[in-house]
C-alpha cells in the first residue's frame, strides 16, 4: 500500500509539471502533457514547455545557443511568389528607392543619394503579438560596409517599436519607446549565421532571434515588451545619409516553412 501511495504521489508530480520532450530540442515549444517533465532549464507555462529564467543555464543574452519556446505564428504569411506584392501588405517606397517582386524574393533597394529614405513593406492588419512570434528569411544584405540599413520592426502606428537591424556590419537588436531607443544586443552581422531573424513575445518579453537554416536559433538578448497594442509588421530598407552603393535587401519565406518547430 505504501509503495502504491509513493507511485500515485511521483505521478501526480509528473502531472502538474509535465512536457513532451523532443530531445534535439530540450523539450522546448512542445505541447505539455503527462509524458514526461520539461528538462533542465525550461519550465512548462502555459502547456508550452518554455525557457525558465530562473534557470542557471536559461540566461537572455549570453551567447549561448539556448532552446527558445516555439510559439504559434500570426496569421500573416508570404513566400513573395508572382509579380506583384500581396495584397495584405502596404508599399511603401521613398523618391529613389524601390519595391520589387521577382524571383521568388522581395526586394527592398535603398537611394544612393537623399539621407533618411527608405523602401518598405508594412503589414495591413495590426497584431496582438503576446504569445506570438514571427520570422523571416533574408537571403542578401544592404551593403554591409556602409551605413546602408536593414530593419524588421514589430510598430505601432507611431515611432515605437521593437526592432531588428543591421548596418554597418552590426547586428543589432532592441525597442523604442518614448522616442527612446534601446539596443541591448550588439554584435559583427555574420550572412551565414544571420540569415534567419525571428523576434516573438512570452513571458512579459519580446526575444529577437537568429539562425542560418530557420531550424536551430541563437537568441541574441531580449527586452521588456513595453511597446503594447496591435503592432504592425514593417521590412524596410534605407539610408539616413548619402550612400553611394547601398545595396539591397531581399526578403523571403516570412512564416513560411519549419522556423523555430524542428
Amino acid at each position: 500500500m505504501l509503495e502504491l501511495g509513493k507511485a500515485l504521489l511521483l505521478l501526480g508530480a509528473v502531472a502538474l509539471s509535465a512536457c513532451t520532450v523532443k530531445v534535439d530540442y530540450g523539450g522546448v515549444g512542445f505541447s505539455c502533457s503527462a509524458e514526461e517533465a520539461c528538462q533542465a532549464g525550461l519550465s512548462c507555462v502555459d502547456q508550452i514547455c518554455q525557457v525558465d529564467p530562473n534557470q542557471p543555464d536559461a540566461t537572455p543574452g549570453d551567447g549561448d545557443a539556448e532552446p527558445v519556446a516555439c510559439l504559434p505564428v500570426i496569421t500573416l504569411s508570404d513566400d513573395f511568389t508572382g509579380d506583384s506584392l500581396d495584397p495584405q501588405w502596404v508599399e511603401n517606397a521613398a523618391a529613389g528607392t524601390s519595391v520589387d517582386i521577382g524571383g521568388g524574393v522581395l526586394t527592398l533597394t535603398p537611394t544612393t543619394a537623399n539621407p533618411a529614405r527608405f523602401a518598405r513593406i508594412r503589414s495591413v492588419e495590426a497584431f496582438n503579438m503576446d504569445g506570438k512570434r514571427v520570422f523571416l528569411e533574408l537571403p542578401s544584405m544592404v551593403n554591409t560596409s556602409t551605413l546602408a540599413i536593414a530593419e524588421f520592426r514589430w510598430r505601432l502606428s507611431g515611432q515605437d517599436s521593437y526592432v531588428m537591424r543591421q548596418s554597418m556590419g552590426v547586428m543589432q537588436f532592441g525597442s523604442k519607446t518614448g522616442g527612446n531607443e534601446v539596443i541591448v544586443s550588439a554584435s559583427q552581422y555574420s550572412p551565414v549565421a544571420h540569415r534567419w531573424w525571428q523576434m516573438r513575445m512570452v513571458g512579459g518579453r519580446v526575444y529577437g532571434d537568429v539562425s542560418a537554416n530557420g531550424v536551430d536559433w541563437t537568441n541574441l538578448d531580449s527586452v521588456p515588451a513595453d511597446v503594447v497594442g496591435q503592432l504592425e509588421i514593417d521590412i524596410r530598407a534605407g539610408t539616413r545619409d548619402n550612400v553611394a552603393e547601398p545595396g539591397a535587401l531581399q526578403v523571403d519565406n516570412l512564416n513560411v516553412g519549419n522556423g523555430l518547430c524542428p
